[in-house]
């Protein structure tokens, strides 16, 4: 079904919405792209389908948000949250009223 779905949309389609959202190891190879033969990091498609969770708003999923030393001073603080709005939300339940 997945392949059927990429070929009837376009291989270029689906990589330009995969980097779109984040996964930019993925070109067009073939059929099997849509099964994943491209390959993507986890953090990639962390990204990707964290978007979807968040109403269509883009992530920069990051394994640390801050460091600390012993006394509690801030070395590090993460900020940022995303590129903005990649996908229109789902209309639904869910999303009413974001």
């Amino acid at each position: 079904m997945a392949v059927q779905v990429s070929e009837r949309v376009g291989r270029k389609n689906v990589v330009e919405a995969a980097r779109r959202l984040g996964i930019t190891s993925i070109s067009p190879t073939g059929p099997s792209i849509a099964l994943g033969s491209s390959g993507a990091s986890l953090l990639e498609l962390t990204g990707a389908y964290a978007t979807f969770d968040n109403g269509g708003y883009g992530v920069w999923p990051r394994g640390i948000e801050q460091i600390s030393d012993r006394n509690g001073s801030v070395l590090y603080q993460r900020e940022g949250t995303g590129p903005g709005l990649l996908v229109e939300p789902a209309a639904g339940p869910r999303h009413a009223g974001r």
